[in-house]
């Protein structure tokens, strides 16, 4: 076996022990700041762009019009044939009609369309 010199030497939080633990309002800003902090940090960069983007397709579902290029959620290509409440008809060829929920409408061909370079 190896020789192993260990030291007797306290580390150094063992001094940190004896300290009394802060008391009052410091203690709650200290304990409930971060986590403040980490709400915030989520609402920023996961809940309020996930609103504004079904805001914007919300949007788009309210305004589509017969003949209105589509691209479906699973990628099928179509133009708007008929809008009802809760279905879109598409025309994926002519003279092919498909029925489909209106939240399977994803996009407009063109718009918002990742650059290819």
């Amino acid at each position: 076996m190896p020789n192993v010199l260990l030291s007797t030497a306290a580390p150094e939080w063992v001094g940190l022990l004896g300290q009394a633990a802060p008391s009052g309002a410091s203690a709650f800003i200290s304990q409930v700041g971060p986590l403040i902090a980490i709400l915030g940090i989520v609402y920023f960069l996961i809940i309020r762009p996930q609103q504004a983007e079904t805001k914007k397709h919300q949007s788009l579902l309210a305004s589509l019009q017969k003949g209105d290029p589509v691209v479906l959620a699973s990628g099928l290509h179509g133009a708007v044939f008929e809008v009802s409440a809760e279905t879109v008809v598409l025309e994926i060829a002519p003279g092919t009609l498909v029925t489909v929920d209106k939240s399977a409408v994803k996009r407009r061909p063109g718009a918002d369309a990742p650059a290819q370079g």
